[in-house]
């Protein structure tokens, strides 16, 4: 609201709004046009938002998971674009057509080629790093142990959360 009506909740504000990473520490916004600064928003220009950018979440404009992932991708290391792909794709909210009708309208823009890599890199995981694929590897010689599913996203009153094994 502080930063007009066309103003819409992106970046890692966005992500976490999704539930694609960790809280965000700062908020950021896209604008259509040139805005005051405020101190504690980050806010980034855009003038190709179109209406399959942008939707409502929880009650607040957000840009869409799809838009989000290009955005996130501008701002953040591989890796953790990456794991918020793999985050949308676990809570089945990652849409590739969506995905690759945005990165057709973003060429030249920044982020678009990093998140071309990470969608051909792409390869669905349920091992986050080395400690859970020895995890894996120890359960795998014991005979008698029911195998556990590794990074279920489990539903809670006010939020999902995510438990290793």
């Amino acid at each position: 609201m502080a930063c007009g009506t066309k103003a819409v909740l992106s970046h890692r504000s966005a992500a976490d709004l999704w539930g694609l990473r960790p809280t965000a520490t700062r908020l950021e916004v896209t604008v259509p046009e040139v805005h005051r600064h405020i101190s504690s928003i980050t806010t980034y220009r855009s003038r190709v938002l179109g209406a399959g950018d942008i939707t409502i979440k929880d009650g607040v404009p957000v840009t869409s998971v799809a838009r989000t992932l290009l955005d996130l991708s501008a701002v953040v290391r591989a890796d953790d674009l990456e794991a918020a792909i793999d985050r949308a794709e676990r809570l089945r909210i990652f849409d590739l057509r969506a995905v690759v009708e945005v990165l057709e309208r973003a060429r030249g823009r920044r982020g678009a080629k990093a998140l071309r890599q990470a969608i051909a890199a792409y390869h669905p995981s349920t091992q986050k790093n080395e400690l859970e694929r020895a995890f894996k590897r120890l359960l795998s010689m014991a005979q008698d142990i029911t195998r556990p599913a590794f990074n279920a996203l489990v539903d809670r009153e006010t939020r999902t959360i995510e438990v290793d094994a």
